[in-house]
């Protein structure tokens, strides 16, 4: 969700990315029958890998225009994918209904273009500026600089999600439930003998619940959820802070273990923190955080429904919108995000940060 960052508040809905793009916070009721907060730390996109059933996820494709996508420092922290994917979750998030604009905190890592600044606050949302957190080989981890966040602590409910998330409807009474709820993790990141070699070295003495992966049939533990979308309530999401903060840090110092997977460690250590207190997560619907970017191999016949939030990772075209996979009806809802985009767009011109996002991505279709 890159190292942006977006926490929703009141009815919270935040986002927070793998690299350094931003975050954002939603603050009102979810309606007028529930009159609960929700605060979404907006789980900016993180650079996500292209991964394939079964196997060892590869990196990110290189660029269109050649450049690789994989620097990191000043490059990666200035990403325009980032911005784009940012927009086009406030995008979606306003079209659906499911956050009102004011209701938003972007939560930008480091520096970033005064126009993208502006461009944010000209649409109503509140910007804030947070410090990466851990290791650069785990990006995931700015997540963690979102937990002492006010707005999310004062919330009735809170939920985190990455940048490159797309909604398709309004959900806001989703996310107003109790505890903890999440989607298993696409795939075996890290495969479940890897999990084992963690539990036993972090101490912790409780046998986890064991459940499939979303899109793989292999196994991992309950607890090991896709970081894309987070839903906490309030009394869940004070009580897992302090261990989530704690087990990043032991997780990060854990290389000998997880290996390649430290890039996972908000995500692992999110899982160690609710064993460790004993909470059962609520599994949420596959197309509550469906994802887009996998191996065709990977979707099944039952995959083929029309997802809610898109996770679609990378997996954005030469104008910034969504690619279908070739299931009819995730094209469709894919195809609804879309319109979505670009209405939003036509109301709110950003035509620096399309620029600048196809300048490094599709250099080829600029004329």
């Amino acid at each position: 969700m890159s190292q942006g960052n977006i926490l929703p508040g009141a009815v919270a809905y935040g986002s927070i990315g793998w690299e350094h793009c931003a975050q954002s916070l939603l603050r009102r009721a979810l309606s007028d029958t529930h009159r609960k907060k929700i605060a979404t730390p907006r789980a900016g996109t993180a650079r996500k890998e292209t991964v394939h059933c079964g196997k060892h996820p590869a990196n990110d494709p290189t660029p269109k225009n050649g450049r690789s996508n994989a620097s990191n420092g000043a490059e990666r922290k200035s990403d325009p994918k980032f911005r784009m994917q940012l927009l086009n979750l406030i995008a979606t998030l306003l079209g659906t209904g499911t956050a009102q604009a004011d209701e938003v905190v972007v939560h930008l890592v480091r520096h970033h273009d005064t126009r993208f600044i502006d461009c944010l606050r000209e649409l109503g949302v509140k910007v804030a500026f947070a410090e990466p957190y851990g290791d650069p080989r785990a990006l995931g981890c700015n997540r963690i600089a979102q937990l002492d966040t006010p707005e999310l602590q004062e919330a009735d409910f809170v939920v985190m999600l990455d940048t490159d998330l797309a909604f398709t409807r309004n959900v806001r009474k989703v996310f107003a439930v109790p505890g903890i709820s999440a989607k298993p993790v696409d795939l075996p990141n890290p495969p479940l003998d890897t999990l084992n070699s963690l539990l036993r070295e972090s101490g912790i003495n409780c046998e986890p619940a064991i459940v499939k992966c979303t899109f793989d049939s292999a196994e991992t533990f309950s607890t090991n959820c896709n970081g894309g979308v987070l839903v906490f309530d309030r009394v869940h999401f004070r009580q897992i802070s302090a261990g989530w903060k704690k087990w990043a840090a032991w997780v990060l110092r854990q290389e000998a273990i997880v290996g390649w997977y430290v890039r996972h460690a908000v995500q692992i250590s999110l899982c160690l923190a609710m064993l460790e207190e004993g909470i059962e997560v609520t599994h949420l619907d596959v197309g509550i955080n469906f994802a887009t970017h996998l191996d065709p191999a990977c979707y099944l016949p039952e995959h083929n429904i029309a997802p809610v939030i898109i996770h679609y990772h990378w997996k954005m075209d030469s104008q910034g919108l969504i690619e279908r996979i070739g299931l009819s009806e995730v094209d469709r809802a894919v195809g609804t995000a879309n319109s979505i985009i670009q209405d939003f767009r036509s109301k709110v011109p950003n035509g620096s940060v399309l620029e600048e996002f196809r300048r490094k991505y599709h250099s080829e279709a600029i004329v």
